[in-house]
């Protein structure tokens, strides 16, 4: 199952939670359950200022407004999404506390200071062939943005007791262990995300890593019950968002 075509099939122009709006007509990126599970997972609850690295249209940003009183910063390489996501928070009840640089994070990312969370949906692939021409494909492509960069874009910017939460394929485990080994951080919480209660195998891990060398939270997370339905703990974290929960 890929977790971003199931949730919004018709690729609406503008898609509606329950406090804000999302509009995704121009960015690569549309909403997508990714996205959703990253914004509903990380803990916010104690940061005061936030980086959005690859923020798209803005959902993991807007996300976090409405979950923390912090200041969010959200970076983003495609000039297109970038607008978008500018007047997603400029329509928002946080608009004040969002703001959107259009460039590439390793061209500002020693510019913008130190940040207790920094969080990102990066892209997945890197392996594989980048069509021409395609900003989707730039945005999901690891070409631009790998995960040994945003580990170490974090080593570099993060407080003392500062976290990163991004999410990943669960192919990318080992690669995503050996780099955060590498730049000497620790895995404080980390949930393997199941499509349903049949499968054995996670189609995603939700990471949160650490400067501080503290035991590491394990769990798991099913989308669905083995009837196909929503589970209670999918509904419970993401039931702030979704207007039919």
């Amino acid at each position: 199952m890929s977790l971003n075509n199931k949730m919004n099939k018709s690729r609406e122009s503008v898609f509606k939670f329950k406090h804000f709006h999302v509009k995704n007509e121009n960015s690569a990126m549309k909403v997508g359950t990714d996205g959703v599970l990253l914004g509903a997972w990380a803990d916010f609850s104690s940061s005061q200022n936030i980086l959005d690295i690859g923020t798209g249209t803005g959902l993991i940003a807007l996300m976090a407004a409405q979950r923390s009183n912090a200041t969010i910063t959200g970076v983003e390489i495609d000039p297109n999404a970038a607008n978008e996501a500018k007047e997603n928070a400029d329509a928002s009840p946080w608009q004040n506390r969002i703001s959107i640089i259009n460039n590439d994070i390793t061209h500002v990312v020693n510019d913008l200071g130190i940040f207790d969370h920094i969080v990102s949906n990066p892209p997945f692939f890197e392996n594989g062939i980048l069509a021409p021409d395609s900003s989707r494909a730039t945005a999901r492509h690891c070409n631009s943005l790998n995960f040994a960069s945003l580990i170490s874009i974090a080593n570099s910017r993060l407080s003392r007791d500062g976290k990163l939460s991004f999410i990943s394929p669960y192919e990318n485990k080992e690669n995503i262990i050996y780099n955060t080994t590498l730049y000497n951080l620790n895995i404080s919480r980390y949930t393997e995300v199941f499509s349903n209660q049949k499968k054995t195998i996670p189609v995603r891990i939700l990471w949160e890593l650490t400067l501080l060398h503290i035991p590491t939270d394990k769990s798991k997370l099913y989308i669905r019950d083995i009837n196909n339905q929503y589970t209670s703990e999918y509904i419970n974290l993401t039931k702030e968002f979704y207007l039919n929960f």
